[in-house]
């Protein structure tokens, strides 16, 4: 099928891996063609997700509810977006709870969702990812937010580390990197705050 200039076979719907390095194959089995690159991408044995990627799911699950954080995904590619939405619902303690093309919607959004995670792409129209990580800092500082770019450079890294980013994973690098700087932001919002002891904690 030809969808948003990607060449897929019929029976595959989604994708992991992405880059946009020109002439980079990642691994076989679909093309991207965006930009005068042409991107090779594999597809997971399960293609369809449990629920539909940006809608919250009637019947949440129930033994891994207590241990999923939902996440809010913006990328301006429907592709790209769809294929993280599709890796994020295969994890056990991960739910997509919406996804946005811009980071002006990926603001108001997550005014709306109050996700645990965000994952922003660098560069969209209306807002970027930076713009957008700004934003969203002055409106929600406790939420950790991932950024997913194809510029992983030190200079890259240090603007959008002063935005607030927790994270900055390029999309060269194996969806199991992503996953884990996802995971490692969680876990270091929900690290407790150092407490000194009092003078009875010394007590025995």
């Amino acid at each position: 099928m030809l969808e948003n200039n990607v060449l897929c076979p019929s029976s595959s719907l989604y994708g992991t891996v992405l880059d946009n390095v020109p002439s980079r194959t990642v691994s076989t089995g679909c093309t991207l063609l965006t930009r005068g690159y042409s991107v090779e991408v594999t597809f997971p044995p399960v293609v369809r997700r449990p629920v539909r990627c940006g809608a919250a799911s009637s019947l949440p699950r129930v033994t891994e509810a207590a241990l999923s954080h939902t996440i809010l995904i913006a990328d301006d590619s429907v592709f790209i977006r769809e294929a993280l939405c599709n890796l994020f619902e295969r994890e056990e303690d991960f739910d997509v709870c919406g996804e946005a093309e811009n980071g002006k919607e990926a603001v108001e959004k997550a005014q709306a969702l109050h996700p645990d995670l965000i994952l922003l792409d660098l560069s969209m129209p209306v807002m970027n990812g930076l713009d957008a990580t700004r934003a969203l800092k002055r409106l929600m500082p406790e939420v950790p937010i991932i950024m997913y770019s194809a510029y992983g450079d030190s200079s890259t890294e240090k603007e959008a580390r002063s935005a607030g980013v927790s994270a900055l994973v390029s999309k060269s690098e194996h969806t199991s990197v992503l996953l884990g700087k996802a995971r490692g932001a969680l876990e270091a919002e929900e690290l407790p705050a150092f407490q000194p002891l009092s003078a009875s904690d010394h007590r025995s």
